[in-house]
């Protein structure tokens, strides 16, 4: 009975040991990690919640959860890792030694409070606490954006501190959070989804001309540094960063009308959609007019001159028109055909009818029939993230002797603007340890103001620009309340 007995576990010992044998080559080829995100309170599933998988050595992988909540992060190299889930809004959670094979599933809480919001112009792209970034970030919230109504993104800077807004009317704005502010601003970089938002032919910032809504504002980010590092020498006065929503995060339909002094009225519209679990679209249009406050500069004169002005001008009276008329509108397209690959599309265009804009030296302008339309291209896969985009820019004007566009009221001279800008940006990044990240990125941008001589005079010829930059910034955190911060970046 004893030798059978014996015999019985030396036989099943050799079947584990094979077994173990068997299976030690499948396991090093890497596994996965799968499971499942609902909220606690409901049971519904949560999407777009970042899963992160990482070993003790400090190697992480990730993955997003899809509409249905399942994730899966695949090719994990065998060991014990440390899974998390995180998601604005809900508590992050963690569970311990997990191996590859094995099923997770989580139930996010909501979280009560936010101690610290998360931004991603710091850095460029990554998202990160406004707490952690590597530089001082004011933010506009998407609350604070519906509850003011506004004409233009510049009305809801107003009370934000280490910003200064200097008021030209109803319509006209210029921001400026570092140095001193003036009639043309031009030193502070204003983006809209990553992509420029200025004027080309001059970098000037008319927020006027910005092709986002109201209605489809998710928040305004301020860096009020300078972020030369990361953006370019035009960022040296600091960054003005506006994000719209998110077609995956924010769907249905919204309809606005606002109306006040001076006989302003404007009406907003917004739609999203998904198509599908991976596909999802947007539409948004903003149509404002109004009467701005009248006020007639001694400089200019009450008659055209009978020379250097289109025929049908030259003699006349010169009067302000203050009437303002304004229509915008953007369609964005999201596709996500894998988890954390992700490319949007975008193409938006404003309109300004009639309204007044002072340009410095050469006094107020009249502006007519002044378009602005951009395209671009944006992809993301983790930490890599490309893009390219053009923004052209017409006055309203084909030649010096059109009377159809935009003029200045001291000249009655016609002002041509056909200009352009395409850029196309690289940015990565990755981790060294728990303790140490580096980004790095290339910029090209090449503007091409087409002015016929009404702006850059003879040097219409002469004045194309191309920039070619390349950048590198280290984080370095020996311990948790200690950072140090280094960049580097040339520019041609």
């Amino acid at each position: 009975m004893f030798k059978l007995l014996r015999r019985g576990l030396a036989a099943a010992a050799l079947s584990v040991a094979a077994a173990a044998v068997a299976t030690a080559p499948l396991a090093a080829q890497g596994g996965s990690i799968s499971g499942k995100i609902t909220d606690a309170s409901t049971g519904r599933p949560i999407e777009n919640v970042g899963i992160s998988a990482e070993l003790a050595a400090g190697q992480r992988y990730g993955a997003v959860s899809g509409a249905d909540g399942s994730y899966r992060i695949n090719n994990l190299p065998n060991g014990t890792y440390t899974v998390s889930a995180r998601l604005i809004g809900y508590e992050r959670k963690s569970v311990t030694n997990v191996r590859p094979g094995q099923t997770v599933d989580f139930a996010l809480a909501q979280a009560t409070t936010t101690l610290s919001q998360t931004v991603v112009t710091a850095s460029r792209s990554r998202p990160e606490k406004a707490l952690d970034a590597p530089a001082q970030i004011s933010v506009i919230s998407s609350e604070r954006i519906e509850e003011r109504p506004a004409v233009t993104v510049a009305d809801h800077l107003m009370a934000q501190p280490g910003v200064n807004i200097n008021k030209g009317g109803i319509a006209q704005a210029n921001i400026v959070s570092r140095g001193f502010n003036n009639a043309f601003s031009g030193s502070m970089l204003m983006l809209q989804d990553y992509r420029f938002a200025g004027v080309p032919s001059l970098r000037v910032n008319v927020p006027f001309l910005f092709t986002g809504t109201n209605e489809d504002i998710d928040r305004m980010e301020v860096l009020l540094g300078p972020a030369s590092a990361l953006y370019g020498p035009n960022s040296g006065n600091g960054v003005l960063h506006v994000i719209t929503k998110s077609p995956f995060a924010s769907q249905g339909t919204t309809v606005s009308l606002d109306g006040g002094e001076r006989s302003v009225l404007r009406a907003g519209l917004r739609h999203a959609s998904k198509l599908n679990d991976k596909m999802a679209f947007k539409l948004s249009g903003e149509y404002m007019r109004g009467n701005d406050w009248e006020y007639n500069d001694r400089s200019e004169p009450t008659v055209f001159p009978a020379t250097g002005v289109p025929a049908s001008r030259a003699g006349r009276p010169n009067a302000r028109d203050f009437s303002l008329e304004r229509t915008s509108g953007e369609a964005r397209l999201d596709v996500r055909p894998a988890d954390g690959v992700e490319a949007i599309t975008t193409v938006g265009y404003t309109r300004v009818g009639n309204a007044i804009e002072m340009t410095g030296a050469n006094g107020s302008s009249q502006i007519r029939n002044w378009t602005y339309l951009s395209a671009q291209q944006r992809f993301s896969w983790n930490r890599l993230f490309l893009q390219a985009f053009l923004n052209s820019s017409n006055a309203g004007n084909e030649s010096a002797a059109d009377d159809r566009g935009t003029f200045l009221l001291r000249s009655g001279q016609p002002i041509v603007d056909q200009s352009r800008v395409m850029a196309a940006q690289l940015q990565h990044g990755f981790d060294v340890g728990k303790k140490q990240t580096f980004t790095y990125g290339l910029d090209y941008i090449y503007t091409n103001p087409r002015t016929a001589n009404t702006i850059n005079g003879r040097n219409e010829d002469v004045d194309n620009v191309t920039e070619y930059g390349a950048y590198i910034q280290s984080s370095t955190k020996p311990i948790k309340q200690v950072e140090l911060l280094l960049a580097a970046r040339g520019d041609g």
